[in-house]
Order: structure tokens, then sequence, then C-alpha cells
């Protein structure tokens, strides 16, 4: 089917739309991409899409005037960025590819106000005029303005309020009167599907039910086509096509027959009313954003100087901007450009794809969220150790409770992201003040904060109490990221075998424990970890990686947590999950903040008993979600009764009783880079590490020290030291023909989903027992001037 069979519009502005099919991206990971038909207003700027060109249930809907769109013309890929979700399109050709990037390049010139829907260029306005005035006339004549804009936007606020109550209120009548509407002409606000994208829209099931609307006796059976919907309702998010030949021309509500019930009718009618009025909210609201974004751009300041860093994974030097926030409106190419000359860079091909579907699956789970159960399954799980040195610790410590303030505000990263569009932005060169005073490798040892969770859970007799244990467990380490300042800046990113050790005494987390994490790959890069208690046992191989899509950045951390309990009885059971994605929102512009996403599934793997974790979103102007739901589901898939629920930053309860509580932050935390208590003891060498560190730890890091004390200059001064010294070593090691290999951990297999499995060496060899002998034998000095 031709992109354009539908409507052309990439020339003179023939048509209002332009339609056609496109590639997306499941929201399941690892499932492909799916054909989806998809239809870009340029009246209101907004792309909607559909299951195919016939299909009424509208799936989904973004404006261009808040998104963010990036265009890699090697793979012919777009992606579409709106802040609350992200959509991940291909061309099937470069044709296409082209055409469509064309298309919402003027649609989101439209958006902003630099174009009309007519194809004219729109003159920059009395800008000139102004300026010529004396400065400050015209800037009490701005400010005048701009309290004006912000007042409109309040009423428009307010009116998008009493919508969403009125359709409230609509839905509690409906369901009182359980007649549900049906999937036919369904309208969702932008950013919210109407229909799950691993359904196929319609079944046998749905068939069977009363339709909403009804049709006359003598009416096709076709499903109501988009078309008709828009004349019916003026909703602006249909898809003009054209009627099959022989069918009735829409025309109103008439044209899918007669309503047979005034409450009906009445029904139908607000519905129409509501969805008019929220477009007219939608365009003005776009409207004022861009005469104001116009209107600003003159007023904007001048990039600071650029600053310079070398980061571990990439061999040239590469300079970083501190742009303003008006740089991103200030482009004449409204979508961003993927380039492809990092040297980490993957050659892709189509073959890379896992599948293309007509329809979707309608699995209720990834299919990497359901390991094998049974015998056998505990080969993947960390084993008992047979010594726990140099536990138990009975020393009392005392660790502190701060760091120093940050004396400097973190860099703006707008140009700088903008030029890393797709790319993993752990792999690009940032400045020493971009970073928080700790290493990525204490990061991931933060989701041991909470042990105690599972001490608890090894403790429980009952099974689902266990499993929702473990469940809170998998939650808590998202709590690190409750206070807003911990999203504006990264982890330092480890050097090639550097290590990091925890130990925890009785005191504070019940029998203590140990951890050890090294990274043991650097492209792409990979941790190994392992932790151990009397009553436990904690492994994870963890590939963490960061993406920038134009508003959000996306932090998947690929490699399965793995705990065995060991149960009082002498028994073990086998727990394990996937984390669930982090986004990080608004990163170029308002405030930023993490939020988890999605579902995420823990696994009893002994039993084949999960806990079903929900994350919450509030959508594109909620802010951020907070609330998670836990269900519990037996082996056979089906709900227990079971349940917890609460907030990732505050506490989870179940049957009333508290399961889960977040822990403190450090004082003053806005400006002590929103650390928790746990994360700024992680930096601190106490009695318990003191002389009996290997030259690997972190801890011993000078630019990450450095960093800690405010010294950022020096900061930077070593970390090119350090990283040049990595690349020397790098390019020793291949001259040589060898390969690396970590020094305490060891590639144990390769999972059939392909991920590494990487085991914690025991015996002579192991760190502990030479932590306890107190040589580091073949370590090697990484951080020697």
């Amino acid at each position: 089917m031709s992109t354009l069979s539908a409507g052309k519009s990439d020339g003179g502005g023939s048509s209002p739309y332009h339609v056609g099919v496109l590639l997306k991206r499941r929201r399941k990971k690892g499932q492909g991409y799916a054909r989806r038909f998809f239809s870009l207003d340029y009246t209101t700027c907004t792309l909607s899409y559909y299951h195919h060109r016939n299909s009424s249930a509208l799936r989904g809907a973004i404006p261009l005037s808040l998104a963010a769109i990036a265009a890699d013309e090697r793979r012919r890929e777009i992606t579409i960025d709106s802040g609350a979700e992200i959509w991940h399109l291909r061309a099937s050709n470069a044709k296409e590819f082209t055409e469509w990037a064309r298309s919402l390049e003027r649609a989101s010139k439209i958006a902003r106000g630099l174009e009309n829907s007519a194809n004219e260029t729109v003159a920059p306005g009395p800008q000139g005029d102004a300026a010529s005035q004396p400065a400050p006339t015209a800037r009490n004549a701005q400010q005048e303005e701009e309290d004006r804009d912000w007042q409109h936007v309040e009423s428009l606020v307010s009116r998008i309020v009493g919508t969403r109550d009125a359709l409230r209120r609509l839905v509690k009548d409906l369901a009182a009167e359980k007649r549900p509407p049906s999937n036919h002409g369904a309208y969702l606000p932008p950013n919210t599907s109407t229909v799950p994208e691993d359904s196929d829209g319609y079944s046998a099931g749905q068939l069977d039910k009363r339709s909403f609307w009804k049709r006359k006796a003598s009416a096709p059976s076709s499903p109501m086509t988009p078309q008709s919907f828009q004349a019916a309702t003026g909703a602006s998010l249909a898809v003009p096509t054209t009627p099959a030949a022989g069918a009735p021309v829409p025309n109103g509500p008439k044209s899918y027959g007669a309503l047979q019930e005034g409450q009906e009718r009445d029904t139908y009618e607000n519905c129409a009313a509501l969805l008019k009025d929220l477009d007219s909210v939608v365009v003005e609201f776009s409207t004022l954003l861009s005469a104001s974004k116009r209107r600003r751009m003159p007023l904007q300041e001048a990039a600071e100087p650029p600053r310079r860093s070398i980061e571990s994974s990439t061999s040239t030097v590469e300079e970083f901007f501190d742009a303003e926030a008006g740089d991103l409106d200030k482009s004449q190419n409204q979508v961003m450009l993927i380039n492809h000359q990092s040297e980490e860079e993957t050659t892709a091909s189509d073959a890379e794809e896992v599948s293309i579907h007509e329809s979707s699956s309608a699995s209720s789970m990834d299919e990497d969220e359901a390991p094998p159960t049974g015998d056998g399954v505990g080969s993947l799980f960390p084993t008992k150790p047979k010594a726990l040195s140099p536990l138990p610790i009975t020393e009392m410590v005392a660790r502190r409770k701060t760091i120093p303030p940050a004396k400097v505000a973190p860099p703006s990263l707008i140009a700088f992201v903008r030029k890393n569009v797709g790319k993993d932005l752990s792999t690009i060169s940032m400045p020493v003040s971009a970073n928080e005073p700790i290493s990525l490798l204490q990061r991931i040892a933060e989701q041991l904060e909470y042990a105690q969770l599972l001490d608890e859970a090894a403790r429980q007799s009952q099974a689902h109490q266990r499993l929702l244990r473990v469940a809170a467990f998998a939650i808590s380490q998202f709590s690190n990221g409750r206070a807003k300042e911990r999203a504006i800046r990264k982890p330092f990113n480890p050097l090639l075998g550097e290590t990091f050790e925890l130990v925890r005494t009785e005191s504070e987390v019940p029998g203590g424990f140990r951890l050890l994490v090294e990274k043991v790959s650097h492209r792409p890069v990979r941790l190994a970890m392992q932790a151990d208690a009397a009553q436990w046992s904690l492994a994870q191989s963890p590939a963490p990686t960061q993406k920038f899509w134009g508003k959000s950045a996306e932090l998947t951390t690929d490699g399965r947590v793995r705990v065995t309990l060991r149960l009082p009885d002498g028994s073990e059971e086998y727990y394990s999950w996937n984390v669930a994605t982090v986004f990080l929102r608004n990163v170029v512009m308002g405030e930023k903040y993490v939020e988890p996403v999605g579902t995420m599934y823990v696994c009893n793997d002994s039993t084949g008993a999960k806990a079903a974790v929900e994350f919450r979103s509030k959508g594109v102007f909620g802010g951020r979600g907070e609330e998670v739901h836990v269900e519990l589901l037996g082996p056979d898939g089906e709900q227990t009764g079971v349940s917890m629920s609460g907030t990732w930053t505050g506490s989870l309860k179940a049957a009333g009783q508290e399961v889960w509580k977040v822990g403190s932050l450090v004082e003053n935390a806005a400006n002590t880079y929103g650390l928790t208590t746990f994360a700024a003891s992680l930096n601190e060498i106490t009695s318990i590490e003191k002389g009996k560190l290997p030259p690997t730890d972190c801890r011993l890091r000078p630019d990450q020290r450095l960093a800690e004390q405010g010294q950022l200059d020096e900061a930077e001064e070593w970390k090119v030291k350090l990283e040049e010294a990595q690349r020397q070593r790098r390019r020793a090691m291949e001259e040589r023909g060898e390969e690396y290999r970590p020094r305490w951990f060891v590639k144990a297999e390769t999972t059939q989903d392909g991920e590494e499995v990487w085991r914690l060496k025991g015996g002579k060899d192991g760190y502990w027992e030479e932590r306890a002998k107190g040589s580091w034998t073949g370590v090697l000095d990484l951080f020697a001037a």
C-alpha cells in the first residue's frame, strides 16, 4: 500500500492530511514491529494511528506541538517523544521515509507557528519593531503580554479539568446502566491508547456485545469508519479515507443508523460536545505556545563557552555546549536527524528486528518474563557460599549521613542531547559537573538498601507472604530516585575492571551482608554483581543503557535479578525479575523527574507463581506517576486475591499492614544531589574497609573523590588521565591479540534470550578469600597517576 495513497500532502498542501502505513514497534519488549495505519492532520498538527485503514478504533494520538521528533535516514526510523510516551516508527522504503519526514517537518512548523496550513512561511511578527524601542519599554510590554498569556493558560487548564470531570461522570453513568461504550469511534486524549497495542482491536466477544450507538437493521455490518466518526463529532483526529465502492457517503450521525433510545442520543450528543470543546482547547493551547515561543526567541542569550571532556568509551574529543532553552526552537529543522558517526554505533539492518506482524499478540505478559520452572531452574541462581567472610561483623560503625553540597548547578543539556538522539548517553562525553559523586557501580548497589526485606521473606512460612516481600524489595530500588534533584545528574562511568564492595554489619541488617560489583565489559557496558547473606543470595549481570528520544531519556537495565532464599526447613526457593524501564522526563525543559513505567513481573521460579507489579502513569499533563499496584498470580496465571498497593516513593501496604517504608534523604537534599542517606554512605571508607580495599575500588578513584569535595577542575583533569590510560591499555591488549578477562567474575552461560550470566569466582582466587589474606594478586592499579 502506498504511503500517500489516501492524501498526498508533501507538495503544495493540496490535502489537510498525510496518511499511510508505517511499522510501529510494539510496547512489549522483543516483539518487533507491527503494521499500523497513521494519519497526520495538518489542521491540528496531530498524528493518530489505527489498527488498519478501515478500523474505527483510535489506538493513540500525539499532538506534534508537544512532541520531539527524530529521524534516522539510514535505518528509516522515526522516533516521536511526547514526554509521556515514545513511538518508534519505521518506513518500508526510503521514499516513504522521506515523505513522512517531510510531512512531519511541515506539521511541526505549523504547530510552532512557523508556517501556516497553506504551506506559507509565517513572518517573524512585530519583533523587529519591539527591538527598536527602548529596552525598558519593550521589556515591560512583553511582561504584560506574558501575564495575559498565562492567565489564558490557566483558563484553558480549567476548561480541560471541567471536561475531564464531565467525562468521568459520563463514564460512571454508563457503567451504572451496564452499557459500556464500544470501541467504535472511541476517543481518547492524546498520548493514550484506546485499544491495547497487543490486541487485535476486535474479537468475537466484543462483537457479541450490545453496540453503544445502534445502527438501523438494514445498515451494513462493517465497523464505523474514522471519517464517519469525524463527520459525526467534529473530532480532528479521524482519518480521511475514501469510502468503499457502493458504501453510503457518511453524513453526520445518520450515517451509522438512527439512535433508538433518547438516553443514548443524549449521551452521544454530550460526547460530541465534549470532544469539540477539547479540540478547541488543544488548538488554542498550541497557538498560544507558538506565539509565546516566537516572541521569546530573539531574547535568548548566547550559549556559554563549551567545556571539554573525554568519556571512557569514546576515542574522540567532543564539545559540550551549555545551551539555553530557546535553542531547540531556533533550529530551522524541527525534525532532529540522527547521525551514526560514533564508534560505539553498531551496524543495523532490517534483519535485526524480531518480526513484523499484521496483528498483535494477545499475550498477557512478555516472553522474557516467563522463565522456565521446575527441575534445573536453579542452575542460573547464586549458590550458597562455603563461607561468608568477613561476616558476621559485630563492630558498631558510625556512617556519615550526608556529603558536601554541590558547588555548581548541573549544566544545561539541551544542545548536547539534541546531537545524540537515539544514542546510549552512557557512552557520550560529559563534564564532571554533570555527574553525581558516586559511581555507576554504587548506583547499582543501591538496590540493596532494603535488604532486610529479603531476610523477612526467608522467615515467612506462607509462600504468598514471601512473594509479597520479594516484590516489595524489587520495587524499593526505584525509591532512590524520588528526589527530583537526583534526575539532573548521572553517576560516574566506571573503568573496565573497576570494583565496589559493600559490607553491612549485624546492627544494620539482620545477619549482615556482603556485596561485590565489577565492570566486566566496556562495550557494551556490563556489570556483574553478587550479594550474600546467611538466608539469601542475590546475583545480577546488569547492562544499563540510557537513550534520549527528544524529550525523554529511556533508562533500561538488561539482566535479570535472581534471588535464592534459604528457608528455615533447609530448602531453597528461587525468585527472579527484569528491572522495569525508567524514563527521565522533561530532559529538554521543565522540571526533570524519573518514573518507572509499565508492568514488572516478579516470578517465583520454584512454583510458577508471579507478582504483577503495575506502575501507574498520570499521562503527559499529570506529572510523575508514583502509584504502584501489585497483584499475586498463581502458577496457573489466575489471580489469588492477594494484593499490595502504595507508592514507590513512600510505602507499600498489604491487607492494611505496612510491608515496606522508604528511608530518609540527606539533609538539604535539594542542594546535595538528592541523595538518600544510604547512598551518601557508599563513598565513605570506614574502619571496616580501611586498608582492606583493592586498588580497583571506586572509593579510591581520585576524580570521583575530588568531585565530591567540589574541586571540579582537578576532577576533570584526573578524569581525562584515567580514561586516556584506559585507552592505552585497550590498544596494547589489541596489539597483543589478547581478550580482557575480568578478575573476580567468570561468564557462566548465555540464556536462550541472549542474556549473559556471570558468576562470582570462589576458592583461592575469589575476591573475599583474597580480601581475607590481605593480598590482591593479579589486580591492576587502575587509579595510578
